[in-house]
């Protein structure tokens, strides 16, 4: 999955599922779930983070986790290219990563305050 966002806006809401090796969707939630955002695989520190007591939603309506990445959490990041992944701790106490390798670009804006008409 690639994210490309503006520094310092809200991204438009992104939704995925949780899918069994058959294609089902698994409906009962995880003990935990985090989407890690670094600027480098090799950093332990991230540059944000959501969970599901904290920017990740899951609606039962259509089974789908739902999150935003809002302008707090990118207007004192650098532009440029930064990883996430999301994981889980799923119900049986497992460690499993749901997407690997994601990526968001942080784009620059090019109207500054100064320009705004």
């Amino acid at each position: 999955m690639t994210i490309e966002l503006i520094q310092g806006d809200d991204s438009r809401i992104y939704k995925f599922q949780r899918k069994a090796k058959d294609g089902s969707i698994i409906t009962t939630l995880p003990q935990k779930m985090w989407i890690t955002f670094k600027n480098d695989y090799y950093n332990s520190e991230s540059v944000f983070q959501k969970t599901l007591d904290n920017g990740i939603i899951y609606s039962e309506e259509d089974n789908y986790y739902k999150f935003q990445i809002g302008k707090e959490d990118t207007e004192k990041l650098k532009i440029g290219t930064y990883g996430f992944d999301i994981a889980i701790i799923n119900e049986s106490g497992e460690k499993k990563t749901l997407l690997n390798n994601g990526v968001l670009e942080l784009l620059s804006h090019y109207t500054k305050k100064e320009n705004e008409v």
